[in-house]
């Protein structure tokens, strides 16, 4: 059994998180900073889990959200030799029933109680990038992502990167990925990134891919100059290329032809001289974009993805 102490969460230190955190560069990784990385992670998991509109996690846990009013856990940051962890206990007396093996590299052994029950969940972060850096794969803290979620200052401000949002539109995030990807790193501060990226995942889904990778990251450079203001409607076709780079690197989607050719439509059209004269400036997400991306999601065929990328392409320039 694991031994270790809860970790009293205050304000003051989360105000000393935030300030610490501004100072560092956009990513750092877990061998640069273990302890304060792992905090990081600890803090922006503590932020979601048991909240149905942020945690993706649970589910496959076996805990359904939606059976419950409230948030189901008792969750402590916790410290020992391994550095910051996360222990999460529920509140009332059930048991975590993980739906695949790559759980066993999450979860510390601690988890289990004397019956031999996973009565609660206890990860380290700084073990868990230890591990998946032997499948090839960097795990990093991505600096804004988490000071506008997890760590934002008014409720109001916080990100939910589950969801489409003007706030990476707007930050082109599809150029941050891409230098994400380049350098085979994942970021790790949220329940989506164990339960999408990392469960089931190692290097051989970005390896599939690296010809695309290093296309695109060549294209939205010449497209998206440093410094010159970007037209809203070259946002949003980037923004769908960044979804897309995101499902791809999912176990779920890896080397996912169809959103490969998608990609590759979106690429074809960021270049081509778009009529963008007397539009608007304002950023404006066609109601197709979601249609388009639950389709693609659905292995639709690419007849069908391709009638619903031109009437996307046709309704953003309108």
């Amino acid at each position: 059994m694991s031994s270790f102490q809860v970790y009293n969460v205050t304000q003051s230190l989360i105000d000393c998180v935030v300030a610490s955190l501004k100072g560092k560069q956009e990513v750092f990784d877990f061998e640069e900073d273990p302890l304060f990385a792992s905090l990081c992670t600890c803090l922006g998991l503590k932020f979601e889990l048991g909240e149905k509109k942020y945690d993706r996690l649970s589910p496959l846990l076996g805990v359904k959200l939606d059976d419950n009013a409230q948030n189901p856990y008792n969750i402590d940051i916790v410290t020992s030799a391994f550095g910051f962890g996360l222990q999460v206990a529920f509140k009332e007396d059930l048991e975590f029933k993980p739906l695949h093996k790559d759980f066993c590299h999450i979860f510390d052994s601690s988890s289990l109680d004397a019956r031999g029950k996973l009565s609660r969940m206890v990860i380290f972060p700084d073990r868990i990038a230890r591990f998946f850096n032997k499948r090839g794969l960097k795990l990093v803290i991505v600096r804004d992502w988490l000071l506008n979620s997890a760590l934002g200052q008014e409720e109001d401000s916080q990100i939910n990167y589950l969801m489409a949002n003007e706030w990476e539109i707007e930050r082109n995030i599809a150029m941050l990925q891409l230098r994400l990807m380049k350098d085979s790193s994942l970021a790790f501060s949220g329940t989506h990134d164990i339960a999408d990226h990392l469960i089931g995942g190692d290097i051989s889904g970005l390896e599939q891919i690296r010809g695309f990778v290093n296309e695109s990251f060549s294209i939205l450079n010449r497209v998206f100059p440093p410094q010159v203001p970007s037209r809203p409607q070259k946002l949003v076709l980037s923004y769908l290329m960044a979804v897309i780079l995101d499902d791809l690197m999912q176990p779920a989607w890896y080397g996912s032809k169809s959103h490969l050719s998608l990609g590759n439509m979106i690429l074809e059209t960021i270049q081509s001289p778009l009529d963008l004269d007397h539009k608007s400036q304002k950023i404006v997400l066609p109601n197709s974009f979601h249609t388009l991306v639950a389709l693609l999601r659905q292995n639709t065929s690419m007849v069908d993805i391709g009638y619903v990328y031109r009437s996307f392409v046709s309704e953003l320039l309108s």
